[in-house]
């Protein structure tokens, strides 16, 4: 499957992917059934092979003393990281808190052996980090809408 074909396959599409200032995180954003979301991944040093670990050292080119815990390149990254999107995808985008403002979703892999579920979720709530957003916007009186022009049609 090609980079976004999982997603795609589900009525979802994989719009951004953007790590974080401290090089820990990687957050993907997604479309589909009307609804986008926000997935993160976040370093795990315990686990330098988890899927989540891997995706932060390849998109934020961290060096590794072993080749697999990354990627080969930024391509087969992306497959990885749309592909468990994919997984999780109709589960957790039905929760009836999905579509919070606050609400990141975070990927992992299970900690057990058992290969049925190797990928997992979780809906958090970022308040303080929503809330720092809000405050970086500019204020409601200074916001520019540009209005369609009238066309005479």
């Amino acid at each position: 499957m090609g980079n976004k074909d999982a997603l795609q396959a589900l009525g979802g599409f994989g719009e951004w992917i953007w790590g974080d200032d401290l090089e820990t995180t990687v957050f993907a954003q997604a479309f589909g059934n009307d609804k986008t979301l926000i997935f993160r991944f976040a370093i795990d040093k315990t686990r330098p092979q988890s899927l989540a670990t891997r995706i932060v050292n390849c998109f934020h080119d961290i060096e590794t003393d072993d080749t697999s815990d990354s990627f080969p390149d930024r391509a087969s990254m992306r497959v990885a990281l749309w592909s468990a999107i994919a997984i999780v995808w109709t589960e957790c985008s039905g929760e009836p808190t999905v579509e919070d403002p606050d609400v990141v979703i975070n990927v992992y892999e299970a900690r057990s052996t058992d290969p049925a579920l190797p990928i997992m979720w979780k809906i958090c709530h970022e308040v303080d980090l929503f809330n720092d957003y809000v405050d970086l916007l500019l204020p409601a009186d200074k916001l520019s809408v540009k209005q369609p022009m009238n066309t005479g049609f």
